[in-house]
């Protein structure tokens, strides 16, 4: 039995074997690959670093208790539709790219914020025709983790996380001097966008 089983372990069923297999030895990263992306951190870098440079006018986007873990910092867990993580697949490919569907995102959050007394919509009031990765296919933070845009938008995303600033329900989210309440990634996004700090 067990040779049987094993004796074309290797062969895959058909979705395995009609996969297109590029040539070279060395994988190519194409536009569309939503589980591993070719990450930007070393664009631009220079053999020498810059100044250390003071850091002014920072703020505290969360502020966290005892037993904080690798996890809830960067969940290996399941991708929520509804978290910026979730928003940035469903519209992938949508639009002018990455920061196309953030700007969509902040842009929904804000209208959807004066309608609301300061708190940003859910992911219904963000979205717009979705040409993306469907939520059942969203897999875990963990499958995705070659993907760099994936894994910014999840840090801090655990579900179990509270954020001591902002008790209650959104206890995840964290607030800004204007009175918005979002996700700790696009509350940094806001203050970067802002120049906070400088």
């Amino acid at each position: 039995m067990f040779r049987k089983s094993y004796a074309q372990v290797f062969d895959g069923d058909v979705n395995w074997s009609g996969l297109e297999i590029p040539d070279g030895r060395s994988l190519r990263l194409g536009r569309a690959a939503t589980y591993v992306r070719n990450p930007p951190y070393f664009e631009g870098m220079q053999l020498e670093p810059s100044p250390v440079e003071d850091i002014l006018g920072a703020r505290v986007l969360a502020k966290l208790g005892d037993s904080v873990t690798t996890d809830h910092i960067s969940p290996a867990g399941a991708l929520k539709k509804d978290s910026p993580a979730g928003h940035y697949l469903m519209n992938f490919g949508v639009g002018g790219g990455d920061a196309d569907a953030d700007a969509l995102r902040h842009k929904a959050a804000a209208t959807a914020g004066g309608r609301a007394g300061g708190r940003a919509g859910g992911p219904e009031s963000m979205m717009r025709d979705v040409h993306g990765v469907d939520p059942k296919d969203f897999n875990s933070y963990g499958s995705r983790r070659g993907n760099h845009e994936v894994m910014v938008r999840g840090t801090f995303a655990n579900i179990r996380l509270r954020n001591l600033l902002r008790p209650g329900p959104r206890a995840r989210d964290a607030a800004l001097p204007r009175g918005e309440e979002m996700s700790i990634y696009d509350a940094a996004l806001c203050a970067t966008r802002r120049r906070a700090p400088r």
